[in-house]
């Protein structure tokens, strides 16, 4: 049995060799930790005494919104908090302002929001805010309406075919008038068909 003291087992045995690079890259890394930590907090510290914290009012626009979200982004910001007159103001797409403005009911800015967009759901929108706003003649000229009643059915029918042929005698439809070559080729056909009988 080896001769073995009490300072043998007080302190650890002498490492080996191959631990060396092992333990020195523990301590680098513990080195490096240390510095990440200590290094920047010092700044975020500052920054953070500095910050004048959240808005008092949540429906209050933030300073650095206007760093991070395009104005669209804060309008569906607003628009989905109900703000709708804020949101009107801040979308940048006509048809999202339009829509914002017709929930504030502000109908006015709606129609001109409304007036951009060259599609049918734009017109249907646009004749939408303009009847709000009582410029029933407006309305009626983007989408010609008709107040048809449904309670019966019968008199629903009547006054949509009403309504149909009062259209189509607007159109001011007519036989197209023949002339030149046209009427010539007209007549010769019609005389080659006659001798066939």
């Amino acid at each position: 049995m080896p001769n073995v003291s009490a300072e043998h087992l007080a302190s650890p045995p002498p490492p080996a060799k191959a631990d060396a690079p092992a333990r020195d890259a523990v301590v680098g890394l513990k080195a490096r930790i240390g510095r990440a930590v200590v290094g920047p907090t010092v700044p975020w510290m500052v920054l953070l005494l500095l910050w004048p914290g959240p808005p008092a009012n949540a429906q209050d626009p933030s300073p650095f919104m206007d760093l991070w979200l395009t104005p669209d982004q804060q309008g569906r910001l607003a628009f989905e908090r109900g703000d709708y007159a804020r949101a009107a103001k801040l979308f940048a797409d006509p048809m999202w302002r339009g829509i914002a403005a017709y929930r504030a009911y502000d109908y006015l800015a709606a129609a001109e929001a409304f007036r951009q967009i060259g599609t049918a759901t734009g017109r249907f929108a646009l004749g939408n805010a303009e009847a709000h706003n009582h410029a029933y003649e407006k309305a009626t000229a983007e989408a010609p309406w008709y107040v048809v009643p449904a309670d019966k059915k019968w008199f629903t029918r009547l006054a949509v075919a009403a309504a149909i042929v009062e259209a189509l005698e607007r159109l001011d439809l007519g036989f197209p008038k023949v002339e030149g070559d046209a009427l010539r080729d007209l007549a010769r056909a019609r005389k080659v068909l006659g001798s066939e009988h």
